[in-house]
């Protein structure tokens, strides 16, 4: 079974809108206090959580629409991608100079997107495809 057009659509949207929320959330805080770790946390969170929506898009499709001797090869990719996303959140906290709170609010815009493009936008996902 493979995604519909209007799933895919559907996808790219939150991941669009997760872009435009945390391109206007760095806005602000750059606005706010210039350049610093929080805004160096909020750029990092987002670059993060957009880098994350891409994963999870590309392996649930795989994972829905992929062979069936393969899907299992990509369920394990899944438990790999999480555990590269807990690798990556801990080397940019112990490592970067960006502020925690700013972290969260940059990976905290995809929730916004996704809860956004839902109530604005049917979901194609909602019983469509299985």
């Amino acid at each position: 079974m493979l995604l519909s057009d209007e799933t895919q659509r559907f996808l790219t949207r939150i991941e669009r809108a997760n872009l435009v929320l945390g391109a206007l959330t760095i806005i602000v805080a750059m606005a706010v206090t210039g350049w610093t770790p929080m805004s160096a946390g909020i750029l990092t969170g987002v670059l993060v959580a957009a880098g994350n929506w891409r994963a999870i898009v590309w392996l649930g499709g795989k994972l829905v629409s992929g062979p069936k001797r393969s899907r299992r090869h990509y369920a394990v990719l899944a438990g790999c991608k999480f555990t590269l996303l807990l690798a990556v959140i801990w080397i940019v906290l112990a490592v970067l100079p960006v502020s925690l709170l700013g972290f969260l609010l940059g990976v905290s815009t995809l929730l916004p997107a996704i809860f956004g493009c839902s109530l604005l936008t049917p979901s194609p996902l909602a019983g469509s495809e299985g």
